[in-house]
């Protein structure tokens, strides 16, 4: 995901959570499916490839003395007027491991959060699974397969596009700042070694959205100890 979409001027961030475990599954999926999954907002998929770029991820963390678990599904995005300009990411959905954290997203920060059981098994190997009430389920494992492993030490900052409210059908929806960072190590998806299902259900359908869209796996990214900032939600515009 592309770190453009920052503010010009310094962002003041209301939550910073440090030493946070991250795994992250990037992939691409069709363009088309995505491009009308975003239509009427003023956003399309980033154009990579001709392909649409997605990341999913689960973390696990601890803010105000509570440990919890996070996985969200994010697309990364441009204007639809310049596809091939990074202006960001979209959140599709996520979901928190605990019911009252999955309600305070939604109501103080307008996110897309809903209530799952998240496993993310520590230490590797890569594998996180999350099962929400309704019977969807994500599963994502890395094999006992040799492969090259890279090291990494990035940081994303930028805006999160977030989905329309229901009272204002057409147009951009909400939006806020984040900055993740820290040092990791990456290394390819192997289809024939590595496994991945999505199964939706009537609380989340997104994970349909994978199916459909084909969505198909390409790189692990890990991080031990990370750093999410997280700055309040703001309504549309953004700043260019």
């Amino acid at each position: 995901m592309s770190s453009r979409g920052a503010a010009a001027r310094p962002i003041k961030y209301a939550t910073v959570i440090q030493s946070v475990r991250e795994l992250n599954l990037l992939g691409t999926a069709d363009y088309g499916f995505w491009a009308a999954h975003l239509a009427g907002t003023g956003l399309a998929p980033l154009r990579v490839d001709g392909a649409a770029a997605l990341s999913l991820g689960a973390t696990d963390l601890t803010w105000a003395g509570r440990r919890f678990n996070e996985s969200i599904i994010a697309l990364s995005v441009a204007r639809a007027a310049a596809p091939e300009t990074p202006a960001g990411v979209y959140l599709v959905h996520a979901f928190n491991s605990r019911r009252a954290l999955a309600f305070m997203e939604r109501l103080l920060f307008r996110t897309p959060y809903y209530l799952a059981a998240i496993e993310l098994p520590n230490p590797p190997p890569a594998r996180w699974a999350v099962r929400d009430p309704a019977g969807g389920e994500l599963l994502a494992a890395a094999g006992s397969a040799v492969r090259p492993v890279a090291a990494t030490n990035e940081a994303w900052e930028g805006v999160i596009h977030l989905p329309r409210r229901v009272a204002a059908p057409q147009g951009l929806g909400d939006y806020f700042y984040a900055r993740l960072a820290g040092p990791g190590e990456r290394y390819d998806f192997l289809p024939a070694a590595d496994t991945f299902r999505a199964t939706p259900s009537a609380a989340s359908p997104a994970l349909g959205w994978l199916r459909a869209s084909g969505f198909t796996p390409r790189e692990w990214r890990y991080r031990l100890a990370a750093t999410h900032a997280k700055s309040a939600s703001f309504r549309q515009p953004p700043p260019e």
